[in-house]
């Protein structure tokens, strides 16, 4: 038995999160072991297991509901409780309570969620050496993932007279228990001969093997009312036999590929490689499940030639890349999207024999022809290297075509019947480019070395749809159209605020708004109807006279024009670290130079009353920000309650609301401080550093909002998820 390596390493964290009552904790654990033999000079054996625990437990209502309730129906001017220590809900004068009553779930503590997330990760590895520069190697993986997830709802009381207790009658009061339970079962074998060798200056490589992947998943999902204990949670303390749900569901996917590579470079100079895979996927239909995808490159490293010899330490490295090839693309969240199926169901209202009626419903007829999306890259690349390659730069060029996109085909006929199945049904080029730029040096300072890096990134790319069937380009039927750009924003141009009522009503005699603005000329009473000061200028770019949407087509969309694009551009990072007489400081910075979006309706924190008047979150500087005689260059317009939903004026999406969210973030800041070795080798410690690390110190974006994170809102556009949190945390790193 030769020579044995072996590692070991955990760790656990918890942390608490931003409810003052009751608070939601996350736990997490992770326990990891390698072990790596050579058991003879021809044979290593490799080995890995991995385990990891996460736990969430959260108060009041699950899936994170809790979160607009609190802030926006708070009602500052109600206290949740009474003198007598009841609860506050609903009372004579306000039917609507306090937080929609989610105060009362979370202060008593029964009614709360926990999910529970396991992943267990084995592989093993074995390498055959077969002869010089020749191996085999087998690798097997097993993941085995479990999420547990436990939600309860408790009987809610509140008091509307003293001495008198109600029992909340509204739907997150039940007295119910719901268990999700999720698991999956995913394996992975793959076997390939590896050949690596060189002759003189001639180095070849070679790759050839197999690959298959299988993955099960199964999913249970029940409830059960009128359990007997608020602190105790199991089925069997609910009612038998009485509303009861019990879902479920399992799919299977596999894939089987055989690759291939062979390279060559001469001197590392010329440099040559091809590449080629057979896939098959078992989510298309037998004989279109396997696709070949080859690809090839070249590189050039002019700097390794005889002629570079004289600038070589100014100019250090040259190479010259150019790649082009192909690779599948299968993923589709439909395990069998070939085939139809039948879905049971319950037709509501209807007995027979004094039993419910179950049907099976026959799902929409699929496509026969499913096969692959098939990825087309081409990259240019360049890597260059000064001052003994303390400065390098590597840019890259690339076009990727996307063909045969698996996406909703084209809109068919009413009298179909059935929603488009997914086909193989557009095409898509991206053109972009990444940009890395990085210094390192070191110099002595007060006669100690100090070294310091820098770096910096810079991507971009936009990508147009080339082929699709909708040669009307109808923005009514389908979600795509020949020459459309991924994520474009279409919306109304406003020109301004009307200054006073003259000007408001002259431009609604001359231009018809009522189709953009039907609170104001609909909806609105009284002295509130109509156009006035205060209001937005919708411009009348088709000069019809009438502000909408013309014929809801990219040829013809009336008044709207292309006001943003949803997708992120120019992501950039930076990085920058030094070190110095024990102290080392490093920073990462990472931001997005453009991205839109519009604030949907109910964005309170952005729109304040004009989403709901009722809202409890009101921004600071709210009224300095709207309309009036007096604030006449005001960003908002005058005051119109739920101005900003449906087909309201704000509602609309325009180019005076529309945010652009792009920001720069402090991700990590870390200052650290390693202790001199002689004084720590006198207590048989090899390096003891202690370090404060900080995430998400400061964010600096183009976002009209002090309350709204900028990646917050591309998750959500009402902008109602759990905040972002800075973390700060000190430690303390011993190597013996």
């Amino acid at each position: 038995m030769g020579k044995i390596n072996y590692l070991l390493s955990g760790n656990y964290g918890t942390q608490d999160g931003i409810y003052r009552q009751n608070t939601d904790k996350h736990r997490t654990a992770n326990l990891m072991a390698k072990v790596s033999a050579d058991a003879y000079k021809w044979l290593t054996i490799k080995f890995m297991a991995r385990l990891y625990d996460s736990k969430y437990t959260a108060p009041g209502v699950g899936h994170g509901y809790n979160i607009p309730s609190l802030t926006f129906h708070a009602l500052p001017y109600m206290m949740p409780y009474n003198p007598d220590g009841t609860w506050v809900y609903q009372n004579p004068i306000q039917a609507s309570g306090p937080s929609d009553g989610i105060h009362i779930l979370i202060g008593d503590g029964t009614s709360k969620s926990i999910e529970e997330n396991r992943y267990m990760t084995y592989s093993w590895s074995t390498i055959f050496k077969i002869m010089k520069g020749l191996t085999f190697t087998a690798n097997y993986n097993f993941k085995h993932s479990t999420t547990d997830y436990m939600e309860r709802s408790t009987r809610a009381k509140y008091s509307q007279y003293p001495g008198v207790e109600e029992v909340a009658q509204a739907s997150w009061f039940s007295n119910k228990l719901a268990q999700e339970y999720e698991k999956s079962f995913y394996h992975n074998v793959d076997a390939y001969l590896n050949y690596d060798n060189t002759f003189n200056s001639h180095h070849i490589y070679a790759v050839a093997g197999f690959n298959y992947e299988q993955n099960h998943y199964k999913h249970h999902y029940a409830t059960k009312q009128n359990i007997q204990s608020d602190n105790l949670n199991d089925f069997n303390l609910g009612e038998k036999g009485k509303d009861v749900t019990v879902q479920g569901g399992q799919s299977k996917w596999a894939l089987l590929g055989y690759f291939g590579r062979i390279g060559y470079d001469y001197a590392g100079k010329y440099l040559a490689e091809f590449n080629i895979r057979w896939d098959a996927s078992s989510r298309f239909p037998k004989d279109h499940r396997a696709g070949v995808f080859p690809s090839f490159a070249v590189g050039y490293r002019m700097s390794e030639e005889a002629f570079f010899d004289p600038i070589r330490k100014v100019f250090s490295n040259f190479k010259i890349r150019l790649s082009t090839g192909s690779l599948g693309n299968q993923a589709i969240s439909d395990c069998y999207p070939y085939i139809q199926k039948l879905n049971m169901q319950g037709l509501g209202g209807y007995l027979m024999n004094g039993e419910p009626v179950t049907y099976a419903a026959v799902s929409a007829p699929p496509s026969g022809k499913l096969t692959w999306e098939t990825v087309i890259h081409h990259n240019l690349g360049l890597d260059l290297g000064f001052f003994d390659n303390r400065l390098n730069l590597s840019a890259d060029l690339f076009i990727r075509d996307t063909k045969d996109m698996l996406v909703p085909g084209k809109m068919l006929p009413g009298v179909y019947g059935a929603t488009p199945p997914k086909e193989n049904a557009a095409n898509l080029r991206t053109k972009g480019f990444e940009l890395a730029v990085s210094w390192y040096d070191q110099f002595n300072l007060g006669n100690k070395p100090f070294s310091y890096n820098l770096s910096f990134g810079l991507s971009d790319s936009k990508s147009v749809i080339t082929k699709f069937d909708n040669p009307m380009k109808e923005f009514a039927k389908s979600s795509y159209y020949e020459g459309m750009t991924i994520g474009e924003i279409w919306g109304y141009k406003i020109d301004g605020l009307f200054q006073t009522d003259e000007e408001a009503a002259a431009y609604s005699k001359a231009v018809d708004n009522s189709y953009v603005c039907k609170n104001i000329f609909v909806t609105a009473v009284g002295d509130y109807k109509g156009l006035q000061a205060g209001d937005p200028r919708f411009v009348d770019i088709d000069g019809s006279g009438r502000i909408d949407d013309g014929e809801k087509t990219a040829d013809n969309r009336g008044d709207m024009v292309i006001i943003g694009n949803k997708e992120p551009r120019y992501l950039y990072n930076a990085n920058i670290g030094l070190s110095w007489n024990g102290i080392d400081i490093s920073a990462f910075f990472q931001g997005v130079g453009r991205q839109h979006r519009y604030p949907d309706g109910n964005n309170m924190m952005f729109w304040g009353g004009f989403a709901r008047p009722y809202s409890s979150f009101v921004p600071a500087n709210f009224l300095d920000n709207v309309w009036s005689e007096e604030n006449p260059d005001a960003y908002l317009p005058k005051i119109r309650g739920y101005a900003a939903q449906g087909d309201r004026s704000l509602g609309h999406k325009n180019d005076r609301y529309l945010q652009n969210i792009a920001y720069c973030r402090l991700k990590n800041l870390t200052v650290g401080y390693t202790l001199p070795s002689e004084w720590t080798s006198k207590i048989k410690i090899d390096r003891l550093r202690v370090y404060f690390s900080g995430d998400n110190l400061f964010t600096w974006t183009k976002l009209k909002s002090d309350y709204i994170d900028p990646e917050q809102i591309t998750v959500n556009s009402d902008a109602r998820t759990y905040p972002f949190s800075k973390v700060f945390s000190f430690g303390l790193d011993i190597t013996f």
